[in-house]
């Protein structure tokens, strides 16, 4: 094994000493040929020491002799580096393959690819390129690749921010509507990356374009449906208050209205329940009905009470919509809510008025009534109670009649025929009887016309006017046949608050003030009050906030100057906890207050008369009680006028020929009229009178009873009468005697006649 190893250094030795000599006489030769110009004399430049080139074959054959001795190691490495080559042209034949394929499969994908050069020149596109764009690799090649990024319609701001980022370097990943070379509009999204060279500058860049036209025009579209919604929702949280809760009660989402009037904030009501600040109507229980409906799925619709943070209650239109889940079941509910409070306060407004309306009728004792254009007749609840007619069913023209006289429903007849001819307003007076009893009504009636002027019918009101009438007639008889007295005497409504401050009054009220209901209502009733009466008016306010009923007269200055005297009875109204009002009914008794001033004058002067009598005069009511008594009955029988004692407490015994045997004047019967005479002896003096009395009983219209007892002073009379006695007695003791002689002397005188009488008849 050496022997060959050293046979090879020996045969590699020779062959690299051969070879160094040749190659120095090939140098020479080919130098010399050229004239020392050729290609190799710069080896002589570069070695000018001539040994080098001398020994250079020693140096080859020295190269060669380790070459020799490391022949099989070099044979290895020759071998493994033939082996390495192998395998990277394998390698390379494989990825060259690859790349192939990979060229291929940039070529047929649908994406875009692009690649330019430094300045943003295309150098190449794939076949996606072209179907996107419509440019054929020919027709893109050289151009810049900003030219297929812009038109009519692409966001230039995009475009230049991409030029500009590219610019600097960096990658670029973008959406823009890009053109089609038929003119249409293509969504792509971009993504471009620059490509770097050793030394690290940009060398290309390579542009990934995917068409997303598709995926935008259904962003576009849900965009579109995303901002009709927010429009919707927007318009929604303007007009509606909207609460989100789930299947617990649990508040989930709200929206601004519903804060705002809840006057909490959002995170304050999330996960509250629901319940908690709804508050049902008083006396009904809605939750229960609205959980079940919204449970079972349906939408539930209605209105409900709520509360505010401060515990205020509102109202609120309500309509709760379930909202299913994937399993099809409600897992929220979406509640949309309007603001009603307004219109309820409105209706509750409205029902006050409406009560205060029923409430002035029943004070005025008044009812309604409409006749249509078939003389169908249509009676208001309180006109039928006024008639005293069922409140149920049908009443016809005819049950009316029935009950009024034949000439005052001529009359009737008669009136609303002119006023039907006239259009005009008409009041008729006519008597209704109610169970034998007759009452006075008035009918204020209205025609109906429509927009072209033809009758639709007629409607009025009628008043119970019998106590007005009555009075009326009692205090102005020698008027009682004028209607339109009749007429002025209707009962006077008016309407206020608290403070007495005006809320309303009826025409009644406007002719006896002569203000109309413009000019008082929001001003105080000081205003037609005397200014002497300020303070009874003061104490009136503290009485109907005790919630009192208050009666009584007020003077009043009508708008002309004239003062008149009011009978008025106010009653306070509440109306189920809301602002208190009162009803003030009232009629005129001037008339009738000087009527009565004028009777009280009469009665003062009848009762100076009384008192200054000399006669004893006195008057019992039922109870045989003093109710009347004139000063000559009280210096026989002193007491105190107020107490009105009874006659038995007053007696001086049972022979008192006035109060002593009071039960027998109860057998007087009504209209008869006892005489009798007696003596009675004065208290303070101790003297006898002798009176001659009357006792007569008699009934008031009110039917009440009364016992009148007149005792005449006849002591004078007496007197004479006794002396009168005396000397008759004395007269008739002396006709006595006389009528005694007379009769003794005829029985003497009479004895012989007879016989004389007797002899005659014989004769």
């Amino acid at each position: 094994m050496k022997k060959n190893t050293y046979n090879g250094v020996i045969v590699y030795t020779t062959a690299g000493f051969i070879l160094g000599i040749t190659l120095i006489i090939i140098g020479v030769l080919l130098n010399y040929e050229s004239g020392f110009k050729g290609p190799w004399f710069h080896i002589f430049e570069y070695a000018p020491d001539f040994i080098i080139i001398v020994f250079s074959p020693i140096y080859l054959s020295a190269l060669f002799c380790f070459i020799g001795f490391r022949r099989e190691q070099l044979v290895l490495f020759n071998r493994k580096i033939k082996y390495s080559l192998s395998k990277e042209q394998i390698i390379n034949t494989a990825a060259d393959n690859q790349i192939k394929l990979l060229g291929k499969i940039i070529a047929q994908v649908n994406e875009s690819i692009v690649i330019t050069d430094a300045s943003g020149k295309i150098v190449w596109v794939n076949n996606g390129f072209t179907k996107t764009h419509g440019h054929t690799q020919d027709e893109a090649k050289g151009k810049d690749l900003t030219n297929f990024l812009r038109g009519p319609l692409t966001d230039k701001t995009v475009a230049r921010n991409i030029i500009d980022r590219l610019t600097q370097g960096e990658d670029v990943v973008e959406e823009l509507l890009t053109y089609h070379k038929n003119g249409t509009t293509i969504w792509q999204s971009l993504s471009i990356k620059p490509i770097l060279d050793d030394s690290g500058k940009v060398s290309n860049f390579l542009a990934l374009q995917n068409d997303i036209s598709s995926r935008k025009e259904k962003e576009i579209a849900i965009a579109a449906l995303y901002k009709e919604v927010a429009n919707y929702k927007f318009a929604l949280d303007q007009a509606a208050i909207v609460v989100i809760f789930n299947t617990k009660g649990k508040i989930t989402q709200v929206n601004k209205k519903f804060c705002d009037i809840r006057k909490l904030a959002e995170e304050n009501l999330i996960g509250i329940d629901y319940q908690t600040i709804s508050a049902s109507t008083p006396g009904h229980n809605i939750e229960t009905p609205m959980w079940d409906s919204l449970l079972a799925g349906h939408t539930w619709k209605g209105e409900l009470a709520d509360r505010t943070a401060n515990g205020q209650t509102y109202w609120v239109d309500t309509t709760v919509v379930p909202l299913p889940g994937t399993d099809g079941k409600p897992y929220q509910f979406l509640a949309m809510q309007q603001d009603i409070t307004e219109r309820k306060t409105l209706q509750e407004e409205l029902l006050v008025s409406k009560n205060k309306l029923q409430q002035a009728m029943q004070i005025a004792r008044l009812g309604a009534w409409e006749m249509d254009i078939n003389d169908t007749l249509t009676l208001s609840a309180e006109l039928k109670q006024l008639y005293h007619l069922p409140l149920e069913g049908i009443v016809t023209l005819e049950q009316v009649h029935a009950n009024i006289p034949a000439e005052d429903i001529s009359n009737i007849q008669q009136k609303m025929s002119t006023g039907r001819a006239a259009s005009s307003r008409v009041e008729v007076e006519y008597r209704y009887i109610i169970q034998g009893q007759v009452h006075y009504m008035i009918s204020s009636n209205t025609i109906k016309l429509d927009a072209e002027g033809n009758y639709m019918g007629t409607f009025g009101t009628v008043q119970d006017i019998t106590d007005t009438k009555l009075v009326a007639l009692a205090l102005k008889k020698s008027e009682e046949e004028k209607a339109v007295v009749l007429n002025n005497t209707q009962t006077i409504l008016c309407v206020h608050d608290m403070d007495g401050t005006m809320l309303d009054m009826n025409i009644a009220a406007e002719k006896a003030s002569g203000y109309t209901k413009k000019e008082v209502v929001g001003q105080s009733l000081k205003l037609i009050i005397e200014a002497g009466f300020y303070g009874d008016f003061d104490d009136y306010i503290k009485a109907i906030h005790q919630n009192e009923t208050v009666n009584g007269r007020m003077k009043i200055i009508t708008k002309s100057g004239n003062k008149r005297i009011w009978l008025y009875q106010n009653t306070v109204y509440a109306n189920n906890g809301n602002k208190p009002y009162v009803i003030a009914s009232a009629i005129d008794i001037t008339d009738s207050v000087k009527a009565q001033m004028e009777i009280e004058k009469q009665q003062q002067f009848i009762r100076q008369i009384i008192d200054n009598s000399p006669n004893l005069l006195f008057m019992l009511n039922e109870q045989r009680q003093i109710v009347l008594a004139n000063k000559t009955f009280s210096c026989y029988y002193p007491y105190n006028e107020m107490e009105m004692p009874f006659a038995k407490s007053l007696a001086l015994g049972d022979d008192d020929i006035f109060l002593g045997n009071i039960g027998r004047l109860d057998k007087i019967k009504e209209g008869e009229i006892i005489l009798s005479e007696g003596s009675l002896k004065n208290p303070s003096t101790g003297q006898l009178s002798w009176f001659s009395i009357m006792n007569k009983r008699f009934k008031e219209k009110s039917g009440r009873e009364y016992l009148l007892c007149f005792g005449m002073d006849i002591t004078s009379r007496h007197k004479v009468e006794t002396d009168l006695l005396a000397a008759n007695e004395m007269v008739e003791r002396s006709l006595k005697v006389k009528d005694e002689f007379i009769s003794n002397m005829s029985h003497e005188i009479r004895t012989p006649l007879n016989a004389v009488v007797g002899f005659t008849d014989l004769l």
